[in-house]
This record gives structure tokens, C-alpha cells and sequence, in this order.
């Protein structure tokens, strides 16, 4: 097969935005790319999900990983040109393709590989066999807090403790934390109601939403998923109730700047920067969240994650606080407490 310089539409089953992308190899839009990677042979990714990655999505977040160098990435779902075709595959694409391991496999610890490499379906999703990777990554919390049983707390940011009418979304941690992020509060997202979150369709979720008077937005539809997915997980599991809990960077940040919030935008230079300026009062080595595998790609992912270890250090060093006070947390219709960890300095 001759090597294109680019690949166009000629070269994608599907196009457009009314179709799933997830589990499928896409190709990426050549002015998307940096122009050291502008050629076909980075175009092409395998995306794993996203609520991007949805039919006419709402959210916008691909994740996709490179069938160039391996390289986990983050793009738009603006950034997707279409679903490649499978014939277009070089040997080197399909080789990177058979290393990476559907988010629907079985799991590894209790089920034996019984092949290895891949084949294509006419839809241009794909099979694949040995789970070669040498990254961990983990596609649901329950993976998460399965592989570190032993700890006694975690901080995710995510909205925990749901409300399910406006009299009880008033105790909510956002009401309280949006005061620290004066000028910034719309970086604290409204978040669903627990009907809203379980709704079915997104269609159903804005109707339900609006006979409660709510309050959604898109940004709420954005992560209405992954509240979903894990309220359901604390529901159905007991023991993790109250030790997951909610926090949120941008505040985390703003207490840890001394209650300033970082006004610069994560998405820009600058923002990284500040951010961390603001890690290396604590201890942390620039240099050690820089040289992170995931960085280059994810990088303002990277450095909310590094914040909140940071503030999980704090809360074991018993230098850690709630949004709300202590005395003022309420717990939700399940026994959720409806709060946000915060460093307390």
C-alpha cells in the first residue's frame, strides 16, 4: 500500500457527528495537528471514549490513543475528521492497534488470553487479544478502588451526595465554594439532580431538569455521566460510602494560592505555569510533574490530579477542611455527605 502524505474523507467510512466514535480508529483533522505531526501517519487514533465521543454529543472530550507512538490524547470532537477505513492501516498502525486493549475485554485476572492480535469489523470497530500496554488505566471507579483496597480515603473531582429537589441542591459544597472563586465561580459546575443524572436519554434529562426547576445547563449535561456512573458505584457499594469524596482543583488551587483564585486558564501556557509555581511552594518538584508520561498530552489533567494528591497528603497530615463546615454538612436522600475537601492551611 502506498503512503499517503494525508488522509482526507476519502479515506473514513462515516463522517460527521451522528455517530459513535468510541471503540473505533478515526482519523484526526490535519490542521488539528501540530505541524511537526501534520501526515497521515498521526492522523490515525483509536478512540476509547469521551462524552465526545457519542452521537450529536454535547460534551466535546475524545480520548483517543495515537496508532503513531502509543501517546494518550485528548482532542475535540471537531478535531475527528471521520472513522478511518481499514484498508488505509499501515502494518505499523495495526501493529500499535493490537496492543491496546478493548474497554470491554474480560478481565485479565480471571480469564486467560486465548489470542493475540486483531481483526477489523465491517463498522470499523476491532478485535484485539493480549493486553500488551505497558500504561495502567482504569475505565471505571470500581477498577480504581479495587486496586487499592487498603486505602482509607480518596478524593475525586466529581460531584458526590445528590440532591433530588432545590431544597436540598442549597446544602450542596458548590454554593459555599463558588465564594472562594470570586470572579471564577463558573468554573464549579451545577450539578444534576440525581432523576436527571439517571435519565436515559439527554433528552429526558433536560425535561426532568426543567420540571424541577433544576437549574442544568450543558456543562451539567457534560458530566452528567460520570456522576451517574458513580453514584451508582457508592449505592451499590456500601463500604466506599463517605470515604470516596468530592473535591475540585480550581478551589483547591485558590486556598492553596493564599484565597486568591488562579485567574489564567489551565488551557494556556501561562495558566500550567502559575499552577505550578503554586505546587512548588509545597514540595512538589516541577520537574517530577513535567516528565510525566501523560503531561505533554494531558497536562492540565496532570496537574489537577497532582493538586489533589497534594491535598490528600494534607488530610493525612491533618492539615485538611470541608465546604461546608464540618458542623454544616448535610447528607443526601442516601447518607452521602454532600461536601468538598479542601487543604486547610
Amino acid at each position: 500500500m502506498t503512503e499517503k502524505e494525508l488522509f482526507t474523507q476519502e479515506d473514513c467510512l462515516q463522517t460527521g457527528y451522528d455517530m459513535p466514535i468510541s471503540g473505533r480508529v478515526i482519523l484526526l483533522r490535519p490542521s488539528s495537528l501540530p505541524g511537526d505531526q501534520r501526515n497521515a501517519k498521526h492522523q490515525l487514533c483509536y478512540c476509547t471514549g469521551g462524552n465526545g465521543s457519542n452521537p450529536n454529543p454535547i460534551g466535546r472530550s475524545v480520548f483517543t490513543v495515537s496508532l503513531e507512538d502509543g501517546e494518550l490524547v485528548r482532542w475535540n470532537r471537531s478535531d475527528v475528521l471521520g472513522i478511518a477505513k481499514p484498508e488505509i492501516l499501515s502494518d505499523h498502525a495495526r501493529l500499535q492497534l493490537s496492543q491496546i486493549r478493548p474497554t470491554d475485554a474480560l478481565d485479565m485476572k480471571s480469564h486467560e488470553p486465548q489470542y493475540s492480535g486483531y481483526c477489523f469489523l465491517p463498522d470499523g470497530r476491532y478485535t484485539s487479544g493480549v493486553w500488551l500496554c505497558s500504561i495502567e488505566r482504569y475505565n471505571r471507579i470500581a477498577d480504581v478502588l479495587d486496586a487499592h483496597k487498603t486505602a482509607d480515603k480518596f478524593i475525586i473531582d466529581i460531584p458526590i451526595g445528590l440532591a433530588d429537589s432545590r431544597e436540598e441542591a442549597a446544602h450542596r459544597p458548590e454554593n459555599t465554594a463558588r465564594k472562594i472563586l470570586k470572579g471564577k465561580s463558573s468554573s464549579i459546575f451545577p450539578v444534576p439532580f440525581r432523576s436527571v443524572a439517571r435519565a436515559k436519554t439527554v433528552a429526558d434529562a433536560w425535561n426532568i431538569s426543567k420540571a424541577l426547576n433544576a437549574g442544568a445547563n450543558y456543562m451539567t449535561m457534560g458530566i452528567r455521566d460520570a456522576v451517574n456512573e458513580i453514584d451508582i458505584f457508592l449505592q451499590e457499594n456500601e463500604t466506599w460510602k463517605n470515604i470516596l469524596h468530592e473535591s475540585h482543583p480550581e478551589v483547591c488551587f485558590a486556598l492553596l494560592n493564599g484565597g486568591n483564585p488562579v485567574m489564567e486558564k489551565k488551557s494556556e501556557e501561562q495558566g500550567i505555569e502559575k499552577r505550578l509555581e503554586i505546587l512548588e511552594k509545597y514540595g512538589i518538584d516541577r520537574v517530577d510533574v513535567t516528565q510525566h508520561p501523560l503531561f505533554r498530552k494531558y497536562r492540565d489533567d496532570v496537574v489537577d490530579a497532582v493538586c489533589l494528591a497534594l491535598v490528600g497528603r494534607l488530610a493525612v497530615e491533618g492539615r485538611s477542611a470541608t465546604v461546608p463546615d464540618a458542623d454544616e454538612i448535610k447528607t443526601d436522600a442516601t447518607g452521602l455527605k454532600m461536601q468538598m475537601i479542601i487543604p486547610k492551611l
